[in-house]
């Protein structure tokens, strides 16, 4: 008996510096389809096919909820006194393009009212998708990608497919779901939802959650990437400021008087005396960032005169000047670097 459940979506996962975006390359390599195989305990023969996605570079996939839990009845036992289901993951081969390559995998997390799980597979990690920061979409009209793997009949190889929808409305009236007018069908629950610009920059917003034919035109539903966060995806990483930055601005922020030497003779030079006063002033001004603004020659004349009683000298005279600039109270830039602290995430979920 072949169990075909209704097409959901997942609350999807992102949340880029710059940059937090994927090429059209990266999205058709990470999607997957999730294969669920099993005996419930009152005989009944399961097959689930859903879709879903590797998150950041890991063995982690995030699906549909209802695509892998457990039946009411539970799972049957086998003779070792374990589950009888097997869960895998078909990934694209990278040289047919086919979803040819399999791994089994585990259910690490279930998120029932959220519909949302957290899968692990066996094997190396993948490249999946980014999800921080987050992207959202929340405005009638834009335009939104969804993705799935429609189910296959027969020998038939299972195969991506990508479909356009707009935004159907902006402020969910069915709890966190937004409606979303992108068609989409059997196999599709647990795929994402996807903002798209200029066609190689594409952000994920949402995990599909369902859908339904209203005449002859389409409407699905998915669930904000937002909705995951601390559930099956672990939080982003929150910009802060820090030296390391640059200043963006200081609350106090004066240029100084015009200061002017007297007259010197020989080698001074405007730095040197534009040196000697900032130092004094920084001794006078503790706390302040001060810094030379301006500085040049006001005037030059030579003098001739006697040295030593003995001969005529002629020597150069020069009246510098000076301009210091007055800084207190440093904003720093905000910038997301490995100099911010990561959010806390005790149970380790990927984003």
């Amino acid at each position: 008996m072949r169990l075909v459940l209704p097409l959901i979506v997942l609350g999807s996962m992102l949340s880029l510096p710059a940059t937090a975006a994927d090429t059209r390359d990266d999205v058709t390599n990470a999607i997957v389809m999730v294969a669920v195989r099993g005996k419930v305990a009152n005989g009944t023969t399961v097959e689930r096919n859903g879709t879903g996605f590797v998150v950041g570079t890991s063995r982690n996939v995030v699906t549909a909820n209802h695509v892998v839990a457990t039946p009411p009845e539970g799972w049957a036992k086998t003779d070792f006194g374990l589950a009888d289901v097997t869960v895998v993951i078909r990934f694209r081969d990278q040289q047919t393009g086919l979803l040819t390559e399999i791994r089994r995998a585990s259910v690490q997390k279930s998120v029932p009212d959220k519909d949302s799980a957290l899968l692990e597979f066996e094997g190396l990690p993948r490249r999946g998708l980014s999800t921080c920061p987050a992207a959202e979409a929340d405005k009638v009209g834009t335009q939104l990608n969804v993705a799935g793997i429609l189910n296959s009949e027969g020998t038939d190889v299972p195969r991506l497919e990508l479909n356009v929808g707009v935004l159907n409305e902006g402020q969910p009236e069915d709890g966190k779901l937004r409606r979303l007018s992108a068609q989409t069908r059997s196999g599709f629950s647990g795929g994402p939802v996807f903002l798209v610009e200029n066609q190689d920059n594409w952000r994920l917003v949402g995990v599909l959650k369902g859908g339904q034919s209203v005449g002859i035109s389409s409407e699905s539903f998915f669930t904000p990437a937002s909705e995951l966060r601390n559930f099956v995806l672990g939080a982003c990483a929150v910009a802060c400021r820090d030296p390391s930055h640059g200043v963006e601005r200081y609350d106090r922020d004066m240029l100084g008087p015009r200061t002017e030497s007297d007259w010197l003779r020989g080698g001074s030079t405007s730095e040197g005396f534009c040196g000697s006063l900032r130092s004094s002033e920084m001794n006078s001004h503790p706390g302040e960032d001060i810094s030379i603004e301006n500085h040049g020659n006001v005037d030059q004349r030579f003098f001739t005169g006697w040295r030593d009683g003995s001969y005529i000298v002629r020597e150069s005279q020069y009246k510098f000047y000076c301009q210091l600039r007055y800084r207190s109270g440093p904003t720093f830039k905000l910038a997301l670097t490995d100099k911010c602290p990561l959010p806390p995430n005790p149970e380790k979920l990927p984003n």
